[in-house]
């Protein structure tokens, strides 16, 4: 189960307020159904923090991961272009760039020492085709790539790539 914006479930200066015996009844059931039973939390820290505080003192282990909501502003650009090859595809190609906020990259990355700016890119080439009436297949490769400093700093320093490659293929059906 994924909840967001949890800290209305509980206002105490609303009397007739039932957030309390929910978040008590939530508790109950991850703590009955442990194995099969995966609650996940999303808002702003410090109203997540003010909820834990006024609610228990062990509700925090009893949730499976909090998702902490950035504050900060991510925008993203994107075009596309689409290429006729033969009557029964074409060739897509499609990018976009991402431009986070100082605060944006910080909860992102870790770190915000190159301040607002760009932060991700992803580039596609596609090319859909019908196998039949109402079926079509996709094959794509995508690159994504961090452009952000700190950003791919932190990746390199968790071991992982900042630039990937990744091929799918998508099925769908018209209705």
């Amino acid at each position: 189960m994924f909840t967001d914006e949890d800290y209305y479930l509980y206002k105490p200066e609303n009397e007739r307020d039932y957030g309390a015996e929910t978040l008590e009844i939530l508790i109950q059931d991850t703590e009955n159904k442990r194995n099969t039973l995966d609650i996940r939390l999303a808002c702003k820290k410090a109203k997540m923090n003010r909820m834990y505080q006024i609610v228990t003192s062990d509700v925090r282990s009893r949730f499976a991961k909090d998702v902490e909501a950035i504050d900060g502003t991510y925008v993203l650009l994107g075009a596309g272009y689409s290429i006729p090859v033969a009557e029964i595809t074409c060739i897509d190609i499609a990018g976009s760039v991402g431009f986070g906020s100082e605060n944006m990259n910080m909860g992102l990355y870790g770190s915000n020492k190159s301040g607002a700016g760009l932060s991700d890119l992803l580039i596609g080439v596609s090319a859909p085709f019908s196998v039949m009436e109402v079926i079509s297949l996709t094959p794509s490769i995508l690159f994504s790539s961090i452009l952000d400093s700190d950003g791919s700093d932190a990746y390199d320093d968790a071991g992982m790539d900042a630039s990937n490659v990744f091929f799918s293929l998508t099925a769908s059906k018209a209705f």
